[in-house]
Order: C-alpha cells, then sequence, then structure tokens
C-alpha cells in the first residue's frame, strides 16, 4: 500500500451513516489477531475506518467504492490514507496514557 495517497474529492460528503452492508461478514483482523465483523473495520478509529480496511477487505468488498460512497476524502486521508506512527511514537503515546491511567485511579 502506498501511504501518503490523497484524495480529494471534496464533493462527496458521507451522507448519514455508512452503509451496513457487509456488516455480518467477518475476516481476520491482522492487528488484533482474532475474528472481527467488518462493522468494526468501518467504524474502529472514532467511527473512521480501520487503516487496514484495504489491505484486508479488497478481495471480498469493492471496499474502495465502499469507502468513497460512505466517507469523505478527508476522513479517508485522516484514516484509510494517513502514515502510520513510528513504533516509537506509539509506545510513547501508550506510556503516556498509562501514566494518565495510575495518576486517575
Amino acid at each position: 500500500m502506498v501511504y501518503g495517497r490523497m484524495f480529494t474529492f471534496s464533493h462527496m460528503a458521507r451522507k448519514g451513516k455508512p452503509i451496513k452492508k457487509y456488516d455480518s461478514l467477518e475476516i481476520r483482523c491482522r492487528l488484533l489477531g482474532h475474528q472481527v465483523p467488518f462493522q468494526y473495520c468501518r467504524s474502529s478509529d472514532a467511527n473512521l475506518p480501520c487503516r487496514k480496511i484495504l489491505d484486508c477487505w479488497w478481495e471480498s468488498v469493492e471496499i474502495e467504492t465502499y469507502l468513497r460512497k460512505n466517507f469523505t476524502g478527508e476522513e479517508l486521508n485522516r484514516s484509510v490514507y494517513a502514515k502510520p506512527k513510528s513504533k516509537i511514537a506509539s509506545l510513547i503515546e501508550l506510556m503516556e496514557k498509562a501514566k494518565g491511567n495510575d495518576s486517575a485511579g
């Protein structure tokens, strides 16, 4: 997958809730390591699709068409086409969250 692939189709705004056509389908999640429904993949990141949705679902679903019909270009650029964080940045973020949880509890 090529990161940084930006879509600019601002004329396409999300129309209400995403289509639930594929929600009952399941696949093994490459990030979590177990079966998950399509519904999880299309909304796992603050109601935005998982960054791996194209890699996981391209054989089973017309995924690019689905994404374009259900999400704006900006939403896709923030989720699916965003460059993933580095391992170090992810670890630092997790440590900061854990530190925040310790002080709250």
